[in-house]
This record gives structure tokens, C-alpha cells and sequence, in this order.
């Protein structure tokens, strides 16, 4: 099943017994996309407590695109 919040709806009220099963590719893709983000936003958030004028030199976030 899609992971869309209205599929789960529907579903939930029009097959209340029905099991939910979510694809492979979409869960590690949607896991791997948070994962990602986590890591851009605490790295970003490190720089800027640093006060690192030269954020984009670091060479831990320089292969990230944005």
C-alpha cells in the first residue's frame, strides 16, 4: 500500500481487517531520505553554533546536494 496518509484512511474504514503491508523500495527509500536529512540538519546546525563562515568547506557535508 501506498504510505499516503489517505490510503491508510480509506483503507482503515473500508477494509477494517484488512493487513497493511508497505513495500521494500519505498521504505528504505523514505528511511534513507530522513536519515539524510537528519544528518544535513545536525551538521548545518553544528556549523552555525561554530560560527563557521566557511560552512560549504566542510568536507563532511561538501558531497550533500541540496
Amino acid at each position: 500500500m501506498d504510505q499516503n496518509a489517505g490510503f491508510a484512511t480509506c483503507v482503515n474504514k473500508y477494509c477494517p481487517n484488512a493487513k497493511v503491508v508497505y513495500d521494500l523500495f519505498h521504505m528504505v527509500y523514505n528511511f534513507g531520505r530522513l536519515v539524510i536529512s537528519a544528518i544535513r540538519l545536525r551538521l548545518a546546525y553544528e556549523n552555525k553554533n561554530k560560527n563557521d563562515d566557511n560552512a560549504s568547506m566542510n568536507p563532511e557535508i561538501d558531497h550533500l546536494s541540496f
